[in-house]
């Protein structure tokens, strides 16, 4: 059987809308690689995590939990198991949950960060957000650096450290988006068969979909963390 289609009905299968909300993965950044099922979560006070699964075509499923605290490090399998479908919503969790309290003492990955020497940076204007991000996109696949893009004063700005405070974007070498908005993050997906991605009509589409990082003063039930997860200390 092609792996596709069993990939497609692993999602629909498992993934419903209600466990995405409640483990906080973001089911706009859900896609499959031809053997992978692929998706990103809340991160936390994390720069990012994600995760896969696997059918084994024998009964069996792969799980996997990766995910990395500052954006130059490298990330990390930090959970993973075997199950069967039947059971792989529940191992799922369990690895989920392991991931989020085995850093939640951790401050927030910005307070920790590593300032990136020489500094680099490039201004658009706003009209030309899509060179912008562009531009941003293709400077972190060639410097093998997270770069950031931020929007103010009526420019667009490309860096290889992030503003000091509101709202940013960041773009890693293998071209993942996320939105920052303080210690909130949302991971965000590029659309199919586009070379660079404008990050604001990204966001726009994304964000408002429920999840947890997107949207932080929801009262939907996405918005809430998952059953014994830790919130961030005050002040983190």
């Amino acid at each position: 059987m092609n792996a596709v289609p069993q990939l497609e009905m692993l999602a629909s299968r498992v993934l419903s809308t209600d466990l995405q909300a409640e483990l906080g993965i973001v089911g706009a950044t859900l896609r499959h690689d031809g053997q992978f099922l692929r998706f990103r979560l809340d991160p936390g006070n994390l720069f990012e995590r994600s995760g896969l699964l696997r059918d084994n075509l024998d009964g069996s499923y792969n799980l996997g939990i990766s995910q990395r605290y500052r954006p130059h490090e490298t990330g990390i399998c930090v959970s993973a198991a075997t199950a069967s479908i039947v059971d792989l919503p529940g191992r799922l969790r369990a690895a989920v949950e392991f991931a989020r309290q085995r850093d939640a003492y951790l401050p927030h990955w910005l307070e920790t960060r590593r300032r990136e020497t020489p500094e680099w940076s490039r201004e658009f204007s706003v009209s030309q957000i899509r060179d912008a991000t562009a531009a941003a996109a293709a400077r972190a696949r060639e410097s093998a650096a997270v770069i950031y893009v931020a929007a103010g004063q009526g420019r667009v700005t490309c860096a290889n450290n992030p503003p000091g405070a509101g709202e940013f974007f960041s773009v890693t070498p293998g071209g993942d988006w996320s939105l920052h908005r303080g210690t909130a993050t949302r991971p965000l997906t590029v659309p199919d068969g586009r070379k660079s991605a404008d990050a604001r009509q990204v966001a726009a589409r994304d964000v408002p979909t429920a999840g947890p990082a997107g949207t932080p003063q929801s009262k939907t039930a996405a918005a809430r963390p998952g059953p014994g997860r830790r919130r961030p200390a005050r002040g983190r």
